[in-house]
């Protein structure tokens, strides 16, 4: 796992894992309006963002969240994601 600080001083994890077909991907937390989190997949070879919707109601918690995450979690998160628009 990665990590990094954003400009407030909080944490930002990131992690790489490969899904169920060996493609590898980087997970990361963002951060869309009104606050809401969602964890970001971006593979590390080729382009097309996906993203699904956190529980988290903060930075903090969701980059907890994500720091839990087994790899099969992470494959089902993928799985659930949505192409970015």
């Amino acid at each position: 796992m990665v990590r990094k600080a954003d400009p407030a001083g909080v944490e930002e994890a990131m992690r790489i894992f490969s899904d169920r077909h060996g493609r590898r991907w980087q997970a990361a937390v963002g951060k869309q309006s009104y606050g809401v989190r969602l964890l970001l997949f971006t593979p590390m070879r080729g382009s097309g963002v996906h993203q699904v919707l956190l529980d988290s109601r903060n930075s903090l918690d969701a980059n907890a969240e994500l720091a839990e995450l087994s790899e099969a979690q992470l494959c089902d998160q993928l799985a659930r994601a949505v192409p970015w628009d």
